[in-house]
């Protein structure tokens, strides 16, 4: 009776020590995962403004940014904060350009006349004369909107004639080179 009951506190204990080893683990990948938004904000600059009252730091000339795997270079950029705490990113100028290097090691690259990326819903929207460049493919159109927590994009054409309509270069299946932003 007592082996017995050893046996079973000792099944339990592995038991326990498994669960807790999964909260641990979990616990972590979703840090991981929401590593992007608490990464601090590096901002270089030729000119800087801040306005305490509307919560909101104006740059100009040459601003480049880096915020954990994205870096951002634009010709003014508009940072907003809520709760003392950045909550979006607005990019002017052509080309304003935002890159991110994605976990699986892949380069996301998209450039735009007008940028605004949401840090905590991790969203990226581009307008005018809009390009994305992801796992090869380049999208180009009026406004791209990329969201980098599920990596899914829409596009979406302009309502000139000519730009009514988005396209998209994809590279074929036995051809390992890349479209480019640049293209």
């Amino acid at each position: 009776m007592v082996k017995r009951q050893s046996h079973r506190v000792s099944i339990q204990y592995i038991m326990l020590h498994k669960i807790f080893a999964y909260i641990i683990l979990f616990l972590n990948l979703s840090a991981f995962a929401d590593e992007e938004p608490r990464s601090p904000i590096s901002v270089n600059a030729d000119y800087a403004e801040r306005d305490e009252k509307t919560g909101q730091t104006r740059y100009e000339g040459n601003v480049e940014i880096t915020h954990g795997k994205i870096k951002i270079y634009a010709d003014t950029v508009q940072i907003q904060y809520k709760n003392k705490k950045a909550s979006s990113i607005l990019c002017k100028g052509f080309p304003s350009s935002f890159e991110y290097n994605r976990s699986d090691q892949e380069l996301v690259s998209a450039k735009a006349k007008q940028i605004e990326y949401s840090i905590d819903s991790r969203i990226l929207s581009l307008k005018n004369e809009a390009a994305l460049e992801n796992n090869g493919t380049l999208i180009k159109g009026d406004s791209i909107k990329y969201d980098l927590k599920s990596e899914t994009w829409q596009a979406k054409g302009g309502n000139e004639f000519k730009d009514r309509r988005i396209q998209l270069l994809i590279p074929a299946v036995d051809n390992p080179g890349k479209a480019k932003v640049s293209d």
